[in-house]
């Protein structure tokens, strides 16, 4: 029920009462006005702060406003006794101010706090009060001069006593830091003991030589580590003046002519020919070459008379080597491009061509015929002349290739599956399939659904590899499942919810057909199944409960009604009589239906059938009259069931006319004259909540409102 159903049912609920009491004349209208207290916080009624205790009527709603305890505390929420009046009546319970609505009784609510603690930073900022365990950044201030070293304090809860800004971690309790400093004089913000350059401001340190002065202060800031040491203003000397200090320097005496000079000092190589670069006249002379004082070589690759590193056609033709100029070169004496002793047709000018097909006339088979398709093959010998591609029809005929794209040996104009080497027709499965039936059932796999499974070409109900095997109830085919999870399909399984067992055996599904004494008798039908001497039970076996199961097989020899202790155990029978889903044995509340066994008060009962005095939830110890019903489950309270306290055991008015002065009246006085007598006062009660109390559930309050209101009529004057 939602909060706002809840306020009007106990509306309603006094409005019942009330016209009723109005109808009594014998009884004065109760006066229903209640106290509020407020904890830590105060009452505004109508504006007025009214303090933090008022006297208001019911279903009067007040404001409630906690005290202000920032920054040390933080408000968090507000709790009430009784609870069910506190859980209807409070507006919102985490805000403040919030609004809280009298319904039926006294109440005292209490304000709930969080604590803070307090974070003091010396020289820094982050001061403040916070939450235990929150995570709060301090940072050290800024001074000229000087540079941040090491916070010092409650250093504990500091996540790096030596980096600013860092992180505390508030505990339970106050902290107090304090920034700490050493002197800097550049205010570059390292510390002049740490400072490569302590007179330049660098706040990056670098020192790309790794000299130990950093570059801001370096005359030659990229002196190599191999340097061996350098002099104040950071440079290292260079004896050979090649670029590179002696300490790094692989060649101490590269001579001045040298060039290029290495990154270790040395001058280069080029062509390997032991004469450095910048010395040799040669610098590209061919490995391995014989060379000279001056670095040129003395070897003629070409045999054509003229050195390598002179000639200038190092590699020519054989048949041209005989006449070359003075560097090297071929000559062409007739100018058609062929080199002298080269030439197919000496004298001749070979680029002469009548028929343009790229032939000499000097050597064309056929020179004036041409070649059309510029195949290189004049049309004279070309079977397919048109055709750039071919010089034969071949089998797809001129202007047309004999492409062969799956590489089956057919090409693809005579392919009617071009694209699949296994295939050249596509038979009955098309080019993407192969015409084969795997399962040897007659059916392609391309037409088979199941081409694996030679007993089935469709997939049926339980699919490829599982037959449709109607089970035993009205035809159901269920073998695609297996609901015990053993492996085999409830088709075929006689115990499908049995993972252990797929048939019924000896003793049926569920039951094991294990034979622990190894008497050939399942332990299901041996009396004594640890005995592999017998089996049956004995005439003479006894059978304490009388149950007809003798006490060998009976698991409880002593319960006439059970054979097994089941879940409450011999001597307790497995019922539920509230149909809840929880046995009497273990239920909290064995009339009432409460699957979640709430038992807000511990007292053992559950809520929805708790009596509880006292109203608020807590358990009930008190009883009174010692009869061993506590009071908030007992009628009376006095002496038992006699509600005078003189032990007549009496329970009520058993003469039904409401005077309780009958065998069984209230007082246990003596008889009962049948008539209600002025002086009884045997309601008990004069109100709605005497009578019935706010802690009973919303059905069991109703039913409690139907009994006050008959028992108001029938004791009408």
């Amino acid at each position: 029920m939602s909060r706002n159903g809840a306020l009007l049912t106990v509306a309603i609920l006094h409005l019942a009462i009330l016209g009723t009491l109005a109808q009594n004349q014998s009884y004065a209208t109760p006066v229903l006005n209640y106290t509020l207290t407020v904890q830590n916080g105060t009452i505004i009624s109508g504006g007025v702060d009214v303090g933090s205790v008022g006297t208001f009527a019911d279903g009067t709603t007040v404001t409630i406003q906690a005290d202000d305890r920032v920054p040390q505390a933080e408000f968090v929420k507000w709790t009430g006794t009784p609870t069910v009046q506190f859980a209807i009546g409070i507006g919102i319970a985490t805000v403040s101010p919030t609004t809280f609505t009298i319904l039926g009784s006294d109440v005292q609510l209490t304000t709930v706090y969080r604590a803070k603690y307090q974070l003091t930073v010396n020289s820094g900022t982050g001061d403040g009060y916070y939450d235990e365990n929150q995570v709060v950044a301090i940072t050290a201030d800024a001074v000229a001069g000087q540079v941040f070293s090491v916070w010092t304090g409650d250093i504990g809860y500091v996540a790096s006593s030596s980096a600013s800004p860092t992180d505390v971690t508030m505990p339970a309790q106050g902290v107090q830091v304090t920034a700490t400093y050493v002197p800097d004089g550049d205010n570059d913000g390292v510390a002049d003991v740490d400072d490569n350059c302590p007179a330049n401001a660098n706040p990056t340190q670098v020192d790309a030589d790794t000299d130990g002065l950093g570059d801001a202060c370096d005359a030659c800031p990229a002196t190599p580590a191999c340097a061996g040491g350098v002099g104040a203003d950071g440079c290292a000397n260079d004896s050979d003046a090649d670029g590179v200090v002696d300490g790094c320097d692989a060649c101490p005496a590269t001579p001045a002519c040298a060039a290029p000079i290495d990154a270790v000092g040395c001058p280069s190589d080029g062509d390997a020919d032991n004469v450095v670069d910048g010395c040799d006249n040669c610098p590209a002379t061919k490995a391995g070459d014989s060379v000279d004082g001056a670095g040129c070589s003395t070897d003629d690759d070409d045999s054509d008379g003229v050195p390598n590193d002179v000639d200038l056609c190092k590699a020519t033709q054989p048949c041209a080597r005989n006449n070359v100029d003075a560097n090297g070169c071929p000559v062409d004496s007739d100018g058609d491009g062929l080199f002298d002793g080269c030439d197919q047709c000496p004298g001749q000018n070979d680029l002469i061509d009548t028929d343009l097909d790229g032939i000499p006339d000097c050597i064309d088979p056929c020179p004036t015929v041409g070649d059309t398709d510029r195949d290189g093959v004049d049309d004279c010998q070309d079977g397919c002349p048109s055709d750039a591609s071919k010089i034969a029809p071949g089998v797809c005929g001129c202007g047309q290739p004999d492409t062969d794209t799956d590489g089956d040996g057919t090409p693809d104009c005579a392919d009617f599956c071009p694209t699949n080497p296994n295939k050249i027709v596509p038979g009955v499965c098309g080019c993407a399939a192969f015409d084969v039936d795997t399962d040897a059932d007659g059916k392609l796999d391309c037409e088979d659904a199941c081409p694996l499974d030679p007993d089935k070409t469709a997939l049926g109900v339980c699919g490829c590899g599982i037959p449709d095997i109607p089970y035993d109830g009205p035809q159901d085919l269920i073998c695609c499942t297996d609901r015990d999870g053993d492996g085999t399909p409830d088709c075929n399984d006689a115990c499908p919810t049995d993972p252990a067992k797929t048939d019924g055996g000896i003793c049926g599904c569920s039951i094991s057909d294990q034979d622990t004494d190894g008497d050939g008798v399942a332990d299901c039908r041996d009396a004594y199944p640890n005995d592999p001497t017998k089996s049956e039970p004995a005439a003479t076996d006894p059978d304490s409960d009388g149950d007809g199961t003798s006490d060998s097989i009976d698991g409880c020899p002593n319960d006439a009604n059970k054979t097994s202790a089941g879940v409450c155990g011999c001597g307790d029978a497995d019922v539920d009589a509230d149909n809840d889903q929880i046995f009497d044995c273990n239920d909290n509340c064995q009339a009432v239906a409460n699957t979640d066994q709430a038992d807000s008060d511990g007292d053992g009962v559950g809520d929805v059938c708790d009596g509880d005095a006292s109203g608020q939830n807590i358990p009930d110890t008190n009883d009174a009259d010692s009869d061993g019903s506590s009071d908030g489950n007992d009628s009376s309270n006095q002496d038992g069931s006699d509600g005078s306290g003189n032990s007549s055991s009496d329970s009520g008015d058993s003469s039904s006319d409401g005077d309780q002065q009958g065998s069984t009246d209230g007082s246990g006085s003596g008889s009962d004259s049948g008539q209600q007598q002025p002086s009884d006062n045997d309601v008990g009660c004069t109100n709605f909540f005497e009578c019935c109390g706010l802690g009973l559930f919303p059905p069991m309050l109703m039913a409690c409102l139907v009994l006050v209101v008959a028992k108001f009529h029938r004791h009408r004057p």
